[in-house]
């Protein structure tokens, strides 16, 4: 054979292995994953080699602080006077958010919030106290005495809240409080949804330890539906609100069991053993939880599984919803926090569409933890909106972006 073609064969030869092998770690690293059918089919890219858009800043911290709706920053039991708005972190930023001076107290102790309402524990018993947005100041626009420890909805005028035994419920008009209007009471103890969500801000959710019920804002019944007898316990958690498309359909973890209950066909779609540690959230047709193996995707249609973040002991940080007028979903990009170490913590972005979800990784940050915030840049239109997830420790600030649009892998 001429010698000039067999070297041309030979480096062919050579780069068709060497794209063979490319390939293949590429698929390792990037890791796509294909997963469940017509009603929530979802397309994973996974980047577990670094973060995007990361920054840091050496600043003393003192205090806890956390970002809550509707635009002002906490810590402690007081709440920012004012929005503090910005995109990216800046030292100037910082300054605001940790600065005393610009903070309202509470005359108690914060035990349970939604939106801007505060349960606050006072020396002589609990009270509803309700924040004011103008020219975007806050102000503490009114307070009452009530006997709940804990706020569960918040549906069209009204607010509700639950007692230490949960077999009560109690309605506040909710823009002026005043005595409760009306009383929903249970027959015994039960299991009341709450605010760690503010996708259930408009629905009551209750098991009493065979039935789900669903509540209408007016107090009457919209479903009930039977499941297995359940003992209560600290245990249930309940995760998403696929209200508008689908079946008003609810992830409900009993303890033991996860539980896809559709309140429109009244009837469970499935029943799943899953060990879920903690609160979720939900995406049309999905739904991100923690378990003991990591952070799992699950199909409201069939209850199948995806371990798409591995690891032990992640928790729900916050979600951030991107568009308002999406109803059909809690949030478009989650982040989700563990700690694996002495003071050493790893974040996980979450960036969710229909039909599609990104996974990134992030390089873990380290120091005594202490909050969160997020910033969205406004300036820009929706379809291309930054999203920056802050952690705060006592020495740094770590910023960790995620942008869309990204990259969708097809099938």
């Amino acid at each position: 054979m001429n010698k000039k073609i067999w070297v041309v064969i030979t480096v062919v030869v050579a780069v068709l292995v060497l794209l063979f092998i490319a390939c293949v770690l590429c698929q390792r690293e990037v890791g796509t994953i294909n997963t469940f059918g017509e009603k929530s089919d979802m397309t994973f890219i996974i980047n577990r080699t670094s973060h995007l858009d990361s920054t840091s800043i050496e600043k003393e911290i003192k205090e806890v602080y956390e970002w809550g709706y509707p635009g002002y920053y906490s810590y402690a039991n007081s709440i920012s006077k004012s929005k503090i708005r910005g995109d990216y972190i800046t030292d100037d930023l910082l300054n605001t958010i940790i600065n005393k001076d610009n903070y309202i107290g509470f005359p108690g102790k914060m035990i349970s919030r939604m939106w801007d309402d505060f349960l606050i524990e006072r020396s002589n018993g609990n009270y509803l106290y309700k924040i004011n947005e103008q020219d975007n100041k806050f102000t503490i626009s009114g307070y009452i005495k009530t006997p709940c420890n804990r706020i569960v909805c918040y549906i069209q005028d009204y607010l509700c809240c639950t007692t230490s035994s949960n077999d009560v419920i109690y309605k506040y008009p909710a823009f002026d409080l005043k005595d409760a209007s009306e009383i929903l009471k249970l027959n015994k103890p039960s299991f009341i949804s709450g605010p760690e969500r503010d996708s259930f801000r408009g629905s009551l959710y209750i098991f009493d330890g065979q039935f789900l019920t669903h509540y209408n804002d007016d107090g009457s019944v919209d479903g009930t539906v039977k499941l297995d007898d359940v003992p209560i316990n600290d245990r249930m958690i309940l995760i998403g609100y696929f209200n508008v498309r689908d079946n008003n359909e609810v992830l409900f973890y009993d303890g033991f069991n996860a539980w896809n209950v559709s309140f429109k066909e009244k009837k469970a779609l499935w029943k799943k053993q899953i060990d879920i540690i903690g609160n979720g959230v939900d995406r049309l047709g999905c739904y991100f939880v923690p378990t003991k193996q990591g952070i799992m995707a699950i199909s409201s249609s069939t209850g199948e599984t995806k371990l798409i973040v591995d690891g032990d002991g992640w928790k729900l940080v916050d979600s951030v919803n991107d568009n308002e007028r999406n109803t059909d979903a809690s949030g478009d990009v989650f982040a989700f926090l563990r700690q694996f170490g002495n003071n050493k913590y790893e974040p996980v972005l979450i960036l969710a569409t229909e039909g599609k979800a990104k996974v990134v990784t992030c390089e873990p940050f380290e120091g005594e933890y202490k909050g969160y915030f997020f910033l969205q840049d406004a300036r820009i239109s929706l379809e291309k909106s930054v999203f920056n997830f802050v952690f705060l420790t006592n020495n740094r600030v770590y910023q960790y972006g995620i942008k869309r649009p990204f990259k969708i892998v097809f099938k």
